[in-house]
């Protein structure tokens, strides 16, 4: 995962946008497990995988429109039944998946993040599912140790948090 969290911290230092699919939950046989994370350019490369073949080319359509858009969206693949038939797809499972956009005003916590990932550290980056609200980044013992987003410190975050 640090390579992830570098080529981000790269990318959104550069001034560019990157947008994150992300494994939220995955259920019986899936291709990825949660956590696991793709990462899509403006330039149309990619890195990582959320699993790969048709799940993977929706996710990669879905992450053109939410770099264009700034609006995020889980998508839900039922990797089972006529869906999973018609793609040969074996798994019989399923996956959600949260796919963002990430902007430069990020770069900060984002470079905070992949310092202390680096170091070893467990850390947790809370991401708002609404748009518009921060993402505050938690040490292992619950400290805020970053925060970015429009509502900046006014505390909100930290209440989202405690709920």
């Amino acid at each position: 995962m640090n390579d992830i969290w570098e080529r981000v911290t790269t990318r959104l230092t550069a001034g560019q946008s990157v947008v994150r699919a992300a494994v939220v939950t995955q259920e019986g046989s899936a291709p990825r497990t949660a956590g696991a994370s793709m990462l899509v350019f403006a330039d149309g490369g990619f890195a990582g995988t959320v699993g790969g073949g048709l799940v993977e080319a929706r996710v990669l359509e879905a992450a053109a429109e939410v770099l264009a858009s700034g609006t995020p969206r889980i998508m839900e693949f039922n990797l089972t039944g006529e869906m999973a038939a018609g793609a040969d797809m074996i798994c019989g499972g399923s996956l959600r998946i949260f796919v963002e956009r990430l902007d430069p005003d990020l770069a900060g916590l984002f470079t905070t993040l992949t310092g202390r990932v680096s170091t070893g550290e467990r850390c947790l980056l809370a991401t708002p599912l609404e748009p518009g609200s921060d993402r505050v980044l938690l040490a292992a013992d619950g400290r805020r140790i970053g925060l970015a987003g429009p509502a900046g410190s006014d505390g909100a975050a930290d209440a989202a948090c405690r709920t």
